[in-house]
């Protein structure tokens, strides 16, 4: 089991993770289709515009705020495994369905721009 996945043995925490996994779900599926639709709608415009800002600005929530040791150390502890490479393997999938990121692959451990 993933470290994210696994339940609290607390009772009111657990409702809690619940409950936030079940909003995050809910707010992924929104932008998620907004970005479908939109690329889809934009054209090449809108496809080349995703592709040149992810490619020239995007890095993973957290790199520049905290200290380095620490993103590498949650990093290694979340997807530092096999588990954690399919994961990572989904994401990178996930996006690869959307209209015009064929390319992607920056969720990949060790990708650089």
């Amino acid at each position: 089991m993933s470290p994210w996945r696994a339940r609290p043995r607390n009772p009111e925490l657990a409702k809690l993770v619940t409950k936030l996994a079940k909003d995050e779900r809910k707010h992924f599926s929104f932008y998620y289709h907004q970005c479908e639709k939109r690329l889809m709608a934009g054209g090449w415009k809108a496809r080349w515009l995703c592709t040149t800002t992810i490619k020239r600005f995007w890095e993973p929530v957290g790199i520049g705020v905290g200290d380095p040791r620490t993103l590498e150390f949650i990093a290694s502890y979340l997807f530092g495994n096999e588990r954690g490479h399919q994961e990572l393997k989904k994401i990178n999938e996930t996006i690869q369905a959307l209209p015009g990121m064929e390319w992607f692959t920056m969720a990949a451990i060790g990708s650089s721009r």
